[in-house]
């Protein structure tokens, strides 16, 4: 297969692993079955029509809003699933016709799950970070032996441990500047950031992630103290400061925010741009 061809076969595919993970968004967070019962409606809890099944497009013909209650839809729905059409293509643009990229692929829709389910509940859920670790490092291993890179797994597992290291301690030293789940997130992005032959080019890459994921969480945190300031209220809701267990304002900038999106987003261009971070 061409690599024009296979970009544009993942385009589509995208859009389908995107709608599906809409659903592991709503769902995991509640501790919910997955995939039954089928796509629902998330007001009425109709079941939807595999016509209004259609990535984007349903959403945009039936103009935001549910076929069967006519409650309003948000449009994180579609975002997602271009994200993801995104995230796939820029994976095929990076590797080309290689097996790699089904690990990509995997990889990037773990980050995309993960990162929306923490923006709007504060959480990173063990249930998509933990069966994402365990198939990607299988991944990792088969591909990475059927190219006879034998070094590349010694790679991956070290920028593993190299990121659960460097977000460990600060949780240890400072547990409520950081939540464990960044940790464990940590797992996941260290093993394919160093998923190299050069041990010390994992090491590299990982610090380039942090320290940009850093720079995105402080960029997110003033443009969000900033919205504060300029509208009276937070853009983002905390559920525990919703529910009186932590202070309000009490957090960078006076506000608190997940800190996850912010390093998946740098671990995802750690990936796509490594040749070029690298040098």
């Amino acid at each position: 297969m061409t690599k024009q061809l296979l970009l544009v076969l993942s385009i589509p595919l995208g859009l389908v692993i995107g709608s599906v993970l809409t659903m592991v968004i709503d769902r995991v967070p509640e501790r919910w079955p997955v995939f039954r019962p089928g796509p629902r409606c998330p007001h009425c809890e109709a079941p939807i029509e595999a016509r209004h099944l259609v990535p984007v497009l349903s959403w945009i013909m039936l103009r935001g809003r549910c076929a069967s209650c006519r409650e309003h839809i948000t449009i994180a729905y579609p975002v997602v699933e271009l994200v993801t059409a995104i995230a796939f293509a820029a994976a095929v643009l990076r590797v080309g016709p290689h097996w790699t990229v089904i690990a990509y692929w995997l990889f990037f829709s773990a980050l995309i799950a993960v990162s929306v389910v923490d923006l709007f509940n504060y959480v990173i859920p063990d249930r998509i970070v933990f069966p994402s670790l365990a198939a990607s490092l299988v991944l990792i291993v088969a591909i990475s032996l059927y190219y006879d890179q034998p070094r590349a797994i010694s790679g991956a597992l070290i920028g593993m441990g190299v990121y659960a290291v460097m977000l460990g301690l600060p949780f240890v030293i400072r547990p409520n500047a950081l939540g464990f789940g960044d940790v464990k997130l940590a797992l996941l992005m260290g093993l394919f950031l160093g998923w190299t032959d050069n041990g010390l080019n994992a090491v590299r890459l990982v610090l380039i992630s942090l320290v940009l994921g850093c720079l995105i969480g402080l960029a997110t945190g003033a443009a969000l103290f900033l919205g504060r300031k300029a509208t009276g209220r937070e853009l983002l809701i905390d559920p525990l400061v919703e529910a009186g267990e932590l202070a309000p304002q009490s957090g960078l900038f006076g506000t608190t925010f997940p800190f996850g999106p912010a390093l998946a987003l740098a671990a995802a261009l750690g990936v796509l741009f490594a040749p070029q971070l690298l040098g």
